[in-house]
């Protein structure tokens, strides 16, 4: 896979995978929270988590091989990156 297909595939995974989560939370906060919803929310982290890990080892391996597109590459894995505290956050307003 080429480096600008992989920085798209990982931009657009960091990003759906943090509208979809920040859309669970909503969600959560707009109806009462009931034990439906939290476990369809910790699966659908598990899920993303496994997506985005094996994206962002992916994209981290590109930008080991790849010299001339490496900072645009580590921008993305940063980008990734940024979704765990964010999932952290959001399930500590939930629990």
């Amino acid at each position: 896979m080429t480096a600008e297909k992989l920085n798209d595939l990982g931009r657009i995974t960091a990003f759906v995978s943090f509208m979809i989560g920040t859309g669970i939370l909503g969600y959560c906060f707009s109806n009462t929270p009931g034990g439906e919803i939290i476990i369809f929310g910790l699966l659908y982290l598990l899920f993303a988590a496994f997506v985005n890990s094996i994206i962002l080892m992916l994209v981290i391996s590109k930008a080991a091989t790849d010299a001339p597109n490496r900072e645009e590459l580590a921008y993305t894995a940063l980008l990734m990156l940024l979704n765990i505290p964010i999932a952290f956050f959001y399930c500590c307003i939930i629990f």
